[in-house]
């Protein structure tokens, strides 16, 4: 009979696949998945394996729990191991910054004033409301600039 050894991991069923993915780089095969519906910690980091993928440690009410084996047969398997073990030590990676949205903003705002000082109709409430609006536009729909 083969030596295998085995891990358990607790994800949000979002990502579920991401995690399986990222497990079978390193040599383990899924044996078991259990969904589970009651409260939970789930642990959840960025995802290498993906870019749209960023997942913190969360408090749930709905997670699944992945069984994985894998054979202590395995060729390499103590390179495997160091891989591995890198690969989950390193660090969150810092969230994007807002250098998008404030470009945006910042030319957003020269052209509102502009308009609104050459069209001449446009002051006081006029302008704030329209310097405002692009504010809000800038932050919430940020569009790429290179700064």
């Amino acid at each position: 009979m083969e030596r295998t050894e085995s891990l358990v991991v607790q994800v949000a069923p979002d990502y579920e696949n991401d995690k399986i993915q990222e497990m079978q780089a390193f040599g383990w095969n899924l044996q078991g998945r259990q969904e589970i519906h009651e409260k939970g910690e789930v642990e959840g980091r960025p995802s290498f394996v993906s870019d749209s993928t960023y997942v913190v440690k969360t408090t749930v009410y709905k997670y699944v729990k992945l069984h994985f084996v894998r054979s202590l047969e395995l060729p390499k398997l103590a390179k495997i191991k160091a891989l591995e073990a890198e690969y989950f030590a390193l660090s969150f990676p810092s969230l994007p910054g807002l250098k998008a949205a404030g470009c945006f903003t910042f030319f957003g705002v020269i052209s509102a004033v502009t308009y609104a000082s050459q069209l001449g109709k446009l002051k006081g409430a006029g302008t704030f409301v329209l310097i405002m609006l692009i504010l809000t536009i800038g932050t919430r729909y940020p569009i790429p600039c290179i700064v």
